[in-house]
């Protein structure tokens, strides 16, 4: 009787979650940590509870992508990494930084770090505020004229991309903001295209990041993601790492 009036409550809780317009507190976030782990890596915990972002991704989805999908992204980048000692001592962004020319790399050590930075840049409807503020969104109304138009472009580019992959706001190498897609588990730090951009923002476009809930609908999951965004740790991503050209070390 405990067990099942424990499980009663976890399933009032989660019914109450999907109705954050009601003010309710769905747990909190975890504050951010830069990591320097090496080689055997471990997956990371997610920094908030997988209800944290209903009615937006439900728990299904997250337990799906983190547990499943995200973990075996580490799985198989320790198995690689095990039969090549030279990357053994490298942290996750210095692998991310060899990936140019190593298909492994570019799937697994970018898989990794795609999640992490989706995961970070997330947060409930509570949480979430409508824009960033600050230097950020002075730099979103310099490129782009006003942030109403950055959201479109950034929504026209991400129904753009063919198949699975990531839509990015990123700093380029002349220290400007650009909205640019990467394929797969590609990102914007390989460089594969020949250009370096440092993330501020991403958005997963690979299907098991929606198909739970959305199914063949992008258009609605691309016009939720603003809802559920995490401005003040995108404010500190580009203010403290991509504004300096550097990557945030996840």
């Amino acid at each position: 009787m405990a067990t099942n009036g424990k499980y009663n409550m976890v399933l009032i809780l989660l019914l109450i979650c999907s109705y954050l317009s009601q003010g309710f507190e769905c747990g909190s976030k975890d504050e951010f940590r830069p990591s320097d782990d090496v080689y055997p890596f471990k997956l990371h915990s997610l920094p908030y509870p997988k209800y944290f972002l209903m009615p937006v991704l439900t728990a299904d989805i997250l337990s799906a992508h983190h547990d499943h999908h995200h973990q075996s992204y580490v799985d198989k980048m320790n198995a690689y990494i095990e039969k090549t000692p030279d990357f053994q001592d490298k942290t996750l962004v210095e692998l991310i930084n060899e990936a140019k020319n190593d298909e492994h790399l570019q799937m697994f050590a970018g898989g990794t770090y795609n999640h992490y930075f989706y995961w970070w840049v997330l947060t409930s409807q509570k949480n979430s505020s409508p824009e960033p503020q600050g230097a950020l969104l002075e730099e979103i109304n310099k490129e782009w004229g006003s942030f109403a138009t950055f959201k479109e472009e950034f929504e026209k580019s991400s129904r753009m991309l063919f198949g699975s992959g990531y839509t990015w706001l990123c700093v380029n190498s002349d220290s400007k903001l650009e909205i640019r897609n990467t394929v797969n588990q590609i990102n914007p730090l390989m460089g594969v295209d020949g250009s370096l951009c440092y993330p501020v923002l991403t958005s997963d476009i690979w299907e098991h990041a929606y198909y739970l809930k959305y199914k063949w609908d992008k258009t609605t999951y691309f016009s939720s993601f603003w809802k559920i965004i995490d401005w003040s740790i995108v404010e500190m991503f580009y203010e403290k790492y991509a504004s300096n050209l550097q990557p945030v070390p996840l």
